[in-house]
Order: C-alpha cells, then sequence, then structure tokens
C-alpha cells in the first residue's frame, strides 16, 4: 500500500476534470455538474450529432495533454433533475445501431426511490412524479400533471382502494425485534420495521382491531 501513489492517482483524474471544466468555460459551454469522477456539461443543443460532436472535442483536447490517462465519454443526457451532489435523475439518450431510431432510459442516482424502507406505494408515486418532471412538457403543464396524479393518489387512499401490500415497509436487521403492538391503538411505525411481510400485515390488522374494539368499548388483551 502506497498513499502517496493513491494520492497522486486521485489527484491527477481531478486535475483533468478540472481542466475539462476549463476548456469547456473557455468554449462557452455550461458546466452543470462535477464531483470526484465526473463532469457534467450542457451543450445547448437539442441534436444528439451535435451534442456527440461537441464532446468528442472537448475529449480530444483534454486528453492530449495526458500520456496514460484520458477521460471517456459516459453519455448524453436529455433532461436531467439534479438535487445535490451525487443526487439527480436524468433520461440518458443514445441512437439506435442501423436504424437511427432514438432511445431514452431514466437513470437515477443517490433518490431515495430505491430504498427497501419506503413503502411500494411511496416508491411508485415518486417514480411517477419523476417521470412527469423529466417529461420535457412545459412547467405549468408539469406541476398540473403532478398536482392532479397526487390528488387521485390522496383520494385513494382515502377510500382505502390499495391493498395492504402497498404500505408495507421492509428493512434487514442486525437483530430481530420484538414484535408486539405495546400501546392499544397504536399503529405500525416506520421506526419499528418488521421482516416478513406476513408479520407486517398481522401487526396491521391487530392495530386496526385493537382501534375498533376500543371504540366500542370491548377490551383487548395483550
Amino acid at each position: 500500500y502506497a498513499r502517496a501513489l493513491a494520492e497522486l492517482i486521485t489527484a491527477r483524474g481531478r486535475d483533468a476534470l478540472m481542466h475539462a471544466c476549463e476548456i469547456a468555460q473557455n468554449n462557452n459551454a455550461e458546466v452543470i455538474y462535477g464531483d470526484t469522477d465526473s463532469v457534467m456539461i450542457h451543450s445547448g443543443t437539442d441534436n444528439l450529432a451535435e451534442a456527440r460532436k461537441m464532446a468528442e472535442g472537448l475529449k480530444r483536447e483534454v486528453n492530449k495533454h495526458y500520456k496514460c490517462m484520458e477521460i471517456d465519454i459516459d453519455g448524453v443526457m436529455k433532461s436531467m433533475l439534479l438535487l445535490k451532489k451525487k443526487k439527480y435523475a436524468a433520461l440518458m439518450v443514445e441512437e439506435k445501431p442501423g436504424t437511427g431510431e432514438l432511445i431514452t432510459t431514466r437513470e437515477t442516482k443517490g433518490l431515495d426511490l430505491v430504498r427497501r424502507d419506503w413503502c411500494t406505494l411511496s416508491r411508485e408515486a415518486g417514480s411517477t412524479v419523476l417521470d412527469f418532471i423529466l417529461s420535457g412538457l412545459p412547467r405549468e403543464e408539469v406541476v398540473e400533471h403532478i398536482h392532479a396524479y397526487l390528488r387521485q393518489v390522496c383520494e385513494k387512499v382515502q377510500k382505502n382502494e390499495y391493498g395492504i401490500e402497498q404500505y408495507i415497509i421492509t428493512k434487514a436487521l442486525k437483530h430481530r425485534p420484538a414484535l408486539k403492538l405495546g400501546v392499544v391503538g397504536h399503529a405500525v411505525h416506520a421506526d419499528v420495521p418488521v421482516l416478513r411481510r406476513q408479520e407486517a400485515m398481522l401487526l396491521i390488522r391487530e392495530s386496526a382491531a385493537a382501534r375498533q374494539s376500543e371504540t366500542k368499548g370491548v377490551p383487548v388483551s395483550q
């Protein structure tokens, strides 16, 4: 293990990225994001061929200053939602070989949509809202679509139209927790995760039964 060598490698990589930013700014291009191993530049064009041409030129200009290291093009983004460092979502666009058809795929990094301790309904709602944001529609239409969708979800929740499996939260634990209701009438809380779906459903049903019995004045044994 040579710490100095490791520091040299990361320093040279950081230097290459900073150099790429300088070259881009000197060519009137806007740098919109950068971290330890990547940099994102706004091409200012909706044409994929022009965007790639600009990226290739920047790549050649940077790489000619280095012999044992080079930067490469990771992809072209059609639209992007940047929340903060290492937290973003984007529509990646590429040309299908042979046909020239443009294909878009959504890529996310660091967002909570992939967290297992979010219930299915929360993940699906977040994913749908993200699709609206990245759709490329005018801002007013995006906001209108999001509001309409969330109102629809709210109405379905209030009418109990979603199955119980949509609300289940799972989380990996080092030790098995003691599963019990505790105070009568308390619902399952996100801070008390369960290990299996059957256990979660049992707790929710027992909690609902406890609230119903308490309302009718029937004692509930623990």
